[in-house]
């Protein structure tokens, strides 16, 4: 600049026009350095936001993470107390025995004295048999057309339960007045409904003329040749059955 402003004064208002035009590029230069520092500040603050972010969600999935390990121990907790809570119950009825198909009112209000009386006789159970019973009572009393109750029946002792349970499955069919009398041992709801789940490997076990039998809490055991093994899955039971050896199958008059 001060080299432009040496000369004559002819040429003052070219050297000033120079300058100014100088001046220009140099503020030119000095808003493009300062809005390019502007945006490095702008890219600062955005870095250290988005690394701020970057710690909230670690922070976050953390969090997550201990709450789901938290809610599968809560759950295993729960299944396990849900456990305890229904072998409890399941222990509670442990002499106890339901009776499907008696009409309703049979009994006349004496329900105890009735089936000492008719059991006995329907099971061809021995006179000298130890059978006291407890209690027996139904279930509340159904809707017209519905099925008649079962009776819910309690021995003082469990051999005589065991006892009722063989014969009445030694027996096979029992009938009592044109009526179609059936035993079951009386489990809670979730052990009935995991005793079920193995119906069908029952039936393929029937057919196939193979000894089984079902013990608790949910136990198929079945003895081929002699040897025993027990199962706590159907699909367990269904590949015992694949890899057995055809010439076990009952003729096919059975099937």
């Amino acid at each position: 600049i001060l080299q432009l402003t040496k000369g004559s004064s002819g040429d003052t208002a070219t050297n000033l026009a120079t300058i100014m035009e100088t001046l220009q590029n140099i503020q030119s230069a000095i808003n493009t350095l300062t809005s390019a520092i502007n945006e490095m500040k702008k890219t600062s603050v955005l870095v250290a936001r988005v690394a701020t972010t970057e710690q909230r969600l670690s922070d976050v999935e953390d969090t997550m993470h201990n709450s789901t390990a938290d809610t599968a121990a809560l759950q295993k907790t729960i299944n396990e107390l849900k456990s305890h809570l229904d072998d409890q119950e399941n222990r509670a009825r442990w002499n106890n025995v339901r009776i499907i198909g008696f009409p309703e009112s049979v009994e006349q209000g004496k329900p105890s004295k009735f089936l000492e009386k008719v059991l006995p006789t329907i099971l061809n159970l021995a006179p000298s048999a130890a059978f006291k019973i407890e209690w027996v009572h139904r279930l509340p009393k159904p809707k017209e057309g519905q099925r008649p109750r079962p009776f819910i029946i309690k021995f003082l002792r469990y051999p005589m339960k065991e006892a009722v349970l063989a014969a009445a499955q030694e027996k096979g069919q029992v009938i009592w007045q044109e009526h179609r009398i059936q035993f079951f041992p009386d489990l809670s709801r979730d052990l009935q409904e995991r005793c079920q789940l193995f119906s069908d490997v029952k039936w393929q076990l029937h057919k196939r003329g193979i000894k089984y039998g079902m013990y608790y809490p949910a136990t198929l055991r079945v003895t081929v040749d002699g040897t025993r093994r027990s199962f706590l899955n159907p699909s367990d039971v269904d590949k015992f059955l694949q890899d057995m050896p055809r010439f076990l199958e009952l003729p096919k008059y059975l099937d």
